[in-house]
């Protein structure tokens, strides 16, 4: 529990212009999509990484071990093959971002009509909001 409460005194610690600043239910959604993201990053991704490491180090030694030239061969590859994934990683990491955001956007939207449903229903508004939910959902799948 003490992530929870650690997360509850940031939020609590934050100036009145960032709640202005913030919709409703961008933090709720952004907070569990994020934990999400965590949670499957930690889980698939850990082994993932773990495996990648031991086979290019096993790929290395074996190539050591047999021929020296095939060694050197890929031990000059190897820092392009480092530039290209960071390059993917930080194309990835500002992809996700966009995405999050959008949908962040969206959930924001929904939260905010699910607690005012009944001023909805007397604007006969319920057209206008689905149409607003979905065109932030659209501009999330765009993203992505």
């Amino acid at each position: 529990m003490l992530g929870g409460s650690l997360v509850s005194k940031k939020v609590m610690n934050k100036n009145k212009e960032w709640f202005d600043a913030v919709e409703s239910g961008s933090l709720t959604t952004r907070m569990s999509s994020d934990i999400s993201l965590i949670q499957d990053g930690i889980n698939e991704n850990a082994g993932y990484v773990l495996q990648y490491i031991t086979t290019f180090l096993g790929g290395f030694a074996l190539a050591l071990i047999r021929d020296w030239r095939l060694a050197l061969v890929v031990l000059s590859i190897s820092p392009l093959l480092v530039a290209s994934a960071g390059f993917m990683g930080v194309s990835v990491s500002k992809w996700t971002d966009k995405v999050q955001e959008a949908f962040a956007e969206a959930g924001a939207v929904a939260t905010e009509v699910f607690s005012s449903m009944r001023t909805v229903m007397a604007f006969n508004a319920q057209e206008r909001e689905i149409d607003r939910y979905s065109s932030k959902l659209g501009t999330g799948f765009k993203a992505g």
